[in-house]
C-alpha cells in the first residue's frame, strides 16, 4: 500500500500516470507501479484516497488523460 501523498490546497494527491514501464501512481514525485492496466492503478489510487480519507485526511485521485 502507498504511503501519504503530499497535501495541497485540496488535500493528498495521487496521480495516476502513464510511463514507460506501464500505468504508475505518482505522489511527491515518487512513482509505484508498474499496474497491468491503468484501471488496476486507478484502483489502487482510489483504495488508498479512501484510507486517507477514513483517517481525517483530504485526498483526490488525478487521472492522466491517455488516447
Amino acid at each position: 500500500m502507498l504511503q501519504l501523498s503530499r497535501k495541497n490546497q485540496r488535500g493528498i494527491e495521487y496521480c495516476v500516470v502513464r510511463r514507460d514501464e506501464g500505468w504508475m501512481i505518482e505522489r511527491q514525485g515518487q512513482l509505484y507501479g508498474p499496474y497491468s492496466s491503468q484501471h488496476e492503478a486507478v484502483r489502487e489510487a482510489v483504495y488508498v484516497a479512501n484510507y486517507s480519507i477514513d483517517h481525517g485526511l483530504p485526498a483526490e485521485v488525478v487521472v492522466q488523460k491517455f488516447s
